[in-house]
């Protein structure tokens, strides 16, 4: 498996597919065309690769257009895709102590709990009733 080495030159020009998802939706097709497209390596796998990308996430009218996917990253968002690990990280995140006593432990989580269900409460009266 070529892709994992690190050193090969596939693998390198695979490196700038997955850059792509941390530019703006608009410079998407620029770059794939500008940046990516010359460094391809001859070969029918990567061309079949490259038609693959380009039919299914860069063209406009893709399944999976890049308004769907790219952006810059964003600070303030939490730096996983996990809900479990984001939860647990901002759940640490509120104790001072590795082991916090029970007590404290139980106010913070029934305080976190209670904001959580006003979420997903407010997001219910938001969405359209099921009939």
């Amino acid at each position: 498996m070529i892709y994992k080495d690190r050193s090969s030159d596939v693998a390198h020009w695979l490196q700038l597919f997955f850059r792509l998802s941390f530019l703006p939706a608009n410079e998407v097709a620029d770059a794939f065309s500008d940046d990516i497209m010359p460094d391809a390596p001859a070969s029918d796998t990567a061309m079949k690769f490259v038609d693959y990308v380009l039919e299914n996430y860069i063209a406009v009218d893709s399944n999976f257009p890049p308004t769907l996917w790219a952006q810059p990253p964003d600070l303030s968002m939490p730096h996983t895709n996990n809900g479990a690990e984001s939860h647990h990280s901002h759940l640490n995140a509120e104790f001072y102590a590795k082991r916090p006593n029970i007590y404290m432990f139980v106010d913070v989580y029934t305080e976190k709990d209670s904001t959580v269900s006003i979420c997903i409460s407010m997001n219910s009266l938001s969405q359209p009733a099921r009939t």
